[in-house]
C-alpha cells in the first residue's frame, strides 16, 4: 500500500490532503488546505465508538462497513476527480489508519493512485508542535510595535507585495486581540488547532530566516500564540513605528469605517464591556454616535483614552533597534525594507 510520512508530505508542496474524519473532528482542526470527505458522520462515529467500547471491535467494524458501503461509489468518484487535478493525493484519518487504510487500498486496487498518511492527523499535530519547539533554529522575527493606527498591518502587507515575508497573527486568529478585535475579521470563531495549522503553514512556506511580525500578547481573541513562538517574538529584533494622531485616525477610518456601519449591534456590545472603565455616560454618548455615523469621533477618543494607555506599558518594556516616525507610509516602508536587507545581509556572514 502507498504510504507517506508527515515529513515527506509537508516538504512536498504538490500534496493535496483529504481528511476522512468526521465533520466535527475536521472543524476542530485539520491539515492546512485539506478537504473533508468523511467516511462516517458525527452520529455514526459516536455510535460505532460506543459499540466498540461496550460490545466488541468486530461488531463495531461490521456496523462501520454497513454505514460506509452506500457511500463508497460517490467517495471513489470524488477521490478520482481530485487525483485528476492534483499531483499527489494524500488520505488521512485520526492515527491508526482504520478509516484511511482500507480506502487507500481499495483506491489503488482500482488504479486510483493515492497515499495514506502514516500516523494520520496525530502525526501532523506532533510535527506542528515539534516545529514550534524548534522555532529558534528555523526563524528570526522582526517585530513591529506602535500605537493603534500607525499602520503596522498596512506596512507589512506592502512589504509582502515586495516579496518580503511576514506572519499575520491577527488574520490567522480572526481577531485583533482587544475588546474591538472582531472588527475587520470574519464572524466565525477559530479553534486553537486551526490557528496552529495556519501558523505552521505560513512559517514553513515562507522559506525565509527573517520574517516580519506584529507585536502581540500571547492571547489573541480566543486563541493562544504557542509559547515557543511568542518567546521567539520577544527575543526578536524590535522596531517602533510612530506617526501623528491625525494620521493614525485617518488610517483607522480608512480601514474600519465601512465595516463599523454594518456591525453596530456588535460594537454596542463591545462598548458595554468598557462601561466600568469609561463610565455609563460616555458609553451612552458613543452609542448615540454609532447610530448617527460619527465614527471618526469615536475612533479619535478611543484611540487617545482607551488604546494608547492600554498599549503604553507593552511599548515601553522593549528596547528598539530601529525607531521610525513617518509623515508618509512610503518613508516608513523604505526604512523597513532597508532594515530587512541589512538583517538578511548579516545572516550571510553568521
Amino acid at each position: 500500500m502507498y504510504t507517506i510520512i508527515i515529513d515527506q508530505a509537508i516538504e512536498d508542496a504538490s500534496c493535496f490532503y483529504i481528511d476522512l474524519r468526521s465533520p466535527g473532528e475536521y472543524r476542530q482542526g485539520t491539515i492546512h488546505g485539506s478537504v473533508n470527505l468523511p467516511i462516517l458522520d458525527d452520529e455514526e462515529r459516536e455510535m460505532i465508538g460506543t459499540i466498540y467500547k461496550q460490545k466488541s471491535a468486530a461488531e463495531a467494524k461490521i456496523i462501520g462497513i454497513q454505514k460506509v458501503s452506500p457511500k463508497l461509489a460517490s467517495m471513489l468518484k470524488q477521490i478520482k476527480d481530485y487525483t485528476n487535478r492534483y499531483n499527489k493525493v494524500v488520505l488521512f484519518c485520526s492515527r491508526g489508519g482504520h478509516r484511511s487504510g482500507p480506502l487507500v487500498h481499495l483506491c489503488n486496487q482500482m488504479e486510483i493512485q493515492v497515499y495514506q498518511l502514516k500516523g494520520g492527523y496525530k502525526s501532523y499535530r506532533k510535527y506542528t508542535l515539534d516545529y514550534f519547539d524548534k522555532i529558534e533554529s528555523q526563524h528570526q522575527f522582526i517585530v513591529l510595535h506602535g500605537y493603534t493606527g500607525v499602520g503596522k498591518t498596512i506596512l507589512l502587507e506592502k512589504l509582502a507585495g515586495q516579496g518580503i515575508p511576514y506572519i499575520n497573527l491577527e488574520k490567522m486568529a480572526q481577531n485583533s486581540g482587544s475588546v474591538f478585535g472582531f472588527i475587520g475579521h470574519p464572524n466565525e470563531r477559530i479553534t486553537q488547532k486551526q490557528f496552529e495549522s495556519k501558523l505552521l503553514n505560513a512559517l514553513y512556506r515562507s522559506n525565509s530566516r527573517y520574517l516580519f511580525i506584529e507585536s502581540e500578547s500571547q492571547r489573541i481573541g480566543n486563541v493562544i500564540v504557542p509559547k515557543p513562538i511568542h518567546q521567539q517574538m520577544m527575543n526578536g529584533s524590535h522596531v517602533l513605528i510612530d506617526t501623528s494622531l491625525e494620521m493614525r485616525v485617518a488610517n483607522l477610518i480608512d480601514e474600519y469605517a465601512d465595516e463599523m456601519s454594518e456591525r453596530i449591534e456588535e460594537l454596542k456590545k463591545a462598548l458595554s464591556d468598557l462601561k466600568q472603565l469609561l463610565g455609563n455616560e460616555k458609553i451612552l454618548e458613543y452609542t448615540d454616535d454609532l447610530h448617527h455615523g460619527r465614527f471618526e469621533k469615536i475612533i479619535l477618543e478611543l484611540t487617545k483614552d482607551y488604546y494608547d494607555p492600554l498599549y503604553q506599558h507593552s511599548i515601553q518594556k522593549y528596547s528598539y533597534e530601529l525607531n521610525i516616525t513617518y509623515d508618509t507610509m512610503e518613508e516608513a516602508l523604505e526604512q523597513l525594507h532597508q532594515f530587512y536587507k541589512m538583517k538578511e545581509g548579516s545572516r550571510i556572514y553568521e
